[in-house]
């Protein structure tokens, strides 16, 4: 390898190591199942019913920033939620949070997680999608210790009420009668999204060796030229 080549490996670590870590980019994904679709919502045509299966999942920034000061809840981004039946779906869109409540007055002194979002998908009839949301609720309040953002969800036998939440209204923005569809939390597992940076440092060191080696070989053959020079041996 040439002092040039070496030169730009030590370059390509140095960029590696000084590089800023990355926060990791959290997944959720859940399967839940229908248990309930309230009247008279449940009239309208094609709309799910009770035992369907609704999968999905849930993707939010590890480093998101508690925006609300009070001890006892938080509230945090949402970069999106997805959901479907075997012939719906349903996708955030706009407003979106998680929020946390430890022994929050406002629900009794409760601990909730709730991660919602405005969202895109069916209208039902004169019914109009809301938002979509996960919801615990921990009557015992013992599901938080606190008012943080949780890297993994709720243990399923802890919270009593743990659901995928989709609900409609007769009138826009929630200002006029409500219904749900609300199906059970049967299982829900995190993970970590890969992020490219890293490996988009390494494409662009690599790329950066691979033209200074071009350039290199191209003057070389440049200088022979100039001087007569040949790699032939007489």
């Amino acid at each position: 390898m040439t002092y040039t080549s070496c030169f730009s490996v030590f370059g390509l670590v140095l960029m590696l190591t000084a590089a800023p870590t990355y926060s990791a980019i959290i997944r959720w994904d859940f399967t839940s199942t229908i248990y309930l679709v309230n009247t008279p919502l449940d009239s309208e045509s094609g709309i799910p019913s009770v035992g369907e299966t609704i999968s999905g999942y849930l993707i939010f920034d590890s480093s998101s920033l508690d925006q609300r000061p009070a001890a006892s809840e938080g509230e945090y981004d949402i970069i999106s939620i997805y959901a479907s039946t075997a012939s719906h779906e349903w996708t955030s869109h706009g407003l979106s949070a998680i929020n946390a409540y430890n022994d929050y007055p406002g629900y009794i002194g409760h601990d909730v997680y709730d991660l919602w979002s405005r969202a895109n998908g069916p209208d039902f009839g004169n019914w109009s999608l809301q938002r979509i949301s996960i919801n615990y609720r921990d009557l015992d309040s013992t599901m938080l210790a606190d008012d943080r953002l949780l890297l993994e969800p709720p243990d399923l036998n802890d919270p009593q009420i743990a659901n995928f939440e989709i609900m409609y209204g007769d009138n826009p923005d929630m200002i006029g009668h409500i219904r749900h569809i609300a199906a059970r939390l049967d299982n829900v597992t995190a993970s970590t999204v890969p992020l490219p940076n890293t490996l988009l440092i390494i494409g662009l060191g690599l790329a950066a060796i691979m033209s200074k080696r071009l350039v290199d070989r191209s003057r070389k053959g440049t200088t022979k030229k100039r001087f007569g020079l040949s790699n032939s041996i007489a």
